[in-house]
């Protein structure tokens, strides 16, 4: 089913506008931080590429044709840049961009010129035109360059993105608003868009000769116009809670994985007996270089001891724990006098539906189904007030 062109390009211009929106809110919005801006470039050079499109069918509906070369606004090479700065700054909040960063930019400005130059203009202009000319050949390649380069970055970012969620689980418990998932969706709905507009783009080009244009040219960026707005509406309500080592996590990753091979049980075991002692667990934020601390170790061996030898990640360590501890807590006189929720809490847990999973996860019930257990086999009735908010 083909989209009518005017259905289509009123869609784009809507989404594009609430994009633009968005990222006006996020330039004013306070505390004014380094990952709001790059947000706010983000959408801007999103939004600018789908609303190019929309824009070019205003202007020939309206019989403006001859001033589309001039106002060409879409900018390739500044997207992928500004988001893969974007998913650093959210990762490590201190990630401070350098004058050397700025470098990624610099082919969105040569790109900026270049579409101001007589030369662009020549090249569009007589595009449909056979044989082409030296233009025609320098406005293909830097068309196919801009989304290569979009391509490679929303990649580098996704991997960004999947580290930064591997590395938070293996040093915090508590990872309630600390993992990006919000952010790795679109992201990943961003790089599907990329390489299924290759796939398609030349399949069409190469093989049928353009013909089917019209079936998937408008839908494709409606939905790009769509994961836009989006992520943009996401980025100005969500909260996170900063984390801060992340980046420089990476820089000695692979030394420390070395001198740390062969680590002796015994490590693991002291790991063990100093969570149980002092029931470090109970620490809703604790992370692993404050627990490290507590230990007298390393981090990274703390980390390496945690992976190898017990055979699961930090997040998964500590939250056994406060399972155990919520269970002990059910089967002490004056338990009643807490919800299952209120346990929770006091054993470690910050965020309900973490609690929920985590439970179920390790005890294969769910916390009120456990409860009932309990009740039963002391012979109690279940208090509808403990379970009440769970």
């Amino acid at each position: 089913m083909i989209i009518p062109v005017a259905v289509a390009v009123t869609i784009i211009s809507l989404f594009c506008l609430q994009a633009i929106l968005f990222s006006t809110l996020l330039l004013i919005k306070r505390p004014r931080t380094q990952a709001n801006v790059l947000l706010s470039t983000v959408l801007s050079f999103f939004a600018l590429t789908a609303f190019n499109l929309a824009l070019f069918y205003i202007l020939v509906l309206t019989g403006h044709t001859e001033i589309v070369p001039y106002v060409q606004l879409e900018l390739l090479f500044g997207l992928g840049p500004s988001l893969y700065l974007y998913a650093k700054s959210v990762t490590d909040p201190g990630y401070k961009m350098t004058k050397l960063a700025c470098v990624h930019f610099l082919p969105v400005v040569l790109e900026f010129i270049y579409y101001r130059t007589s030369f662009y203009r020549s090249g569009t202009i007589s595009f449909t035109e056979h044989p082409h000319n030296i233009s025609n050949l320098v406005f293909v390649v830097e068309q196919w360059s801009g989304t290569i380069s979009a391509t490679i970055y929303i990649v580098c970012s996704l991997k960004l993105l999947f580290d930064y969620h591997v590395w938070v689980k293996n040093n915090y418990a508590n990872l309630h608003k600390r993992t990006l998932k919000w952010l790795m969706k679109p992201v990943i709905a961003y790089a599907a868009f990329w390489i299924l507009w290759h796939i398609i783009r030349l399949a069409d080009l190469f093989i049928y000769a353009d013909a089917y244009r019209d079936f998937y040219f408008y839908p494709m960026f409606i939905i790009l116009s769509a994961i836009t707005c989006w992520i943009g509406f996401k980025g100005y309500i969500k909260t996170q809670i900063d984390v801060v080592g992340f980046i420089s996590s990476n820089k000695t990753k692979n030394e420390l994985l070395t001198r740390n091979l062969n680590l002796p049980s015994a490590t693991g075991r002291l790991i063990k007996d100093a969570m149980e002692r002092e029931k470090l667990y109970l620490d809703m934020d604790l992370n692993m270089i404050a627990f490290s601390d507590k230990v007298g170790l390393n981090p990274k061996l703390v980390s390496k001891v945690i992976n190898s030898e017990l055979n699961m990640n930090f997040h998964e360590f500590v939250n056994q724990y406060r399972v155990l501890e919520f269970m002990d807590r059910l089967k002490q006189p004056g338990h009643e006098k807490l919800t299952i929720w209120g346990h929770a809490l006091e054993s470690g847990f910050a965020s309900k539906s973490t609690f929920n999973h985590i439970f179920k996860k390790y005890s294969k019930l769910t916390p009120k189904t456990y409860y009932q257990q309990i009740r039963l086999e002391i012979g109690y009735k279940m208090s509808e007030k403990m379970i009440s908010d769970v």
